[in-house]
């Protein structure tokens, strides 16, 4: 198992990074391209439940700009206020 404290010792930043990683890739490791697979496999062996902070975080009218290649990046809007940060 990786020991991800060794990368990663600030609680807050792998907080930050767990929802980054929720909520910025769309597919399970299974069905994702290579960059999501590495991100989401890194975040699950960081003890990560991903549906669970995906149903946390995106409500069902979440606004999410897909990856465009001119912009080199891809977003997701979401609202935390409310939700309790552990």
């Amino acid at each position: 198992m990786l020991d991800f404290k060794k990368f990663l010792p600030n609680e807050k930043t792998l907080r930050l990074l767990r929802q980054a990683v929720a909520c910025n890739t769309v597919d399970q490791i299974e069905t994702s391209s290579a960059t999501e697979m590495a991100m989401l496999k890194f975040i699950t062996r960081c003890d990560c439940d991903i549906n669970a902070l995906r149903n946390q975080y995106l409500p069902k009218d979440f606004l999410r700009f897909q990856f465009d290649s001119a912009r080199k990046r891809m977003s997701t809007v979401i609202e935390t206020e409310g939700i309790d940060e552990e």
